[in-house]
């Protein structure tokens, strides 16, 4: 059976490239737009891997985060999360609320199931 991973992004063009880079390593994937899914979708999945985009419009996705990382079902699944580089103090938010890895999305689109393998310590 494949891993799964979701996959939280607004920006399409990152998600085709995440989606095909990580299906090239025979990883099952499911996207999300609406970070607010997560916790549902996480729980009938089982996703080895989140990898959560911290800069979507309009919502707060370091909350979400905090809300995976606490519940008592899900606290064990492995989050990846990125931002435009610049944005340090939100990297910092979203490892206090729990995430496993943060990076910049430059990294992301360009070394992508490096970084998850490494997560995962494969």
């Amino acid at each position: 059976m494949e891993p799964t991973a979701i996959l939280i992004s607004e920006n399409v063009v990152l998600l085709s490239r995440m989606t095909n880079d990580l299906c090239q390593s025979r990883y099952r994937v499911s996207h999300l737009r609406d970070p607010g899914e997560l916790l549902a979708t996480a729980r009938e999945q089982r996703p080895m891997v989140v990898i959560l985009d911290l800069d979507l419009r309009n919502r707060d996705t370091v909350s979400v985060l905090k809300k995976l990382k606490s519940d008592a079902e899900l606290r064990h699944t492995l989050v990846l999360a990125f931002c435009d580089g610049a944005n340090e103090p939100l990297l910092e938010e979203a490892r206090a609320a729990g995430a496993d890895m943060v990076t910049t999305r430059d990294a992301v689109a360009s070394h992508l199931v490096p970084l998850v393998e490494q997560l995962l310590g494969v």
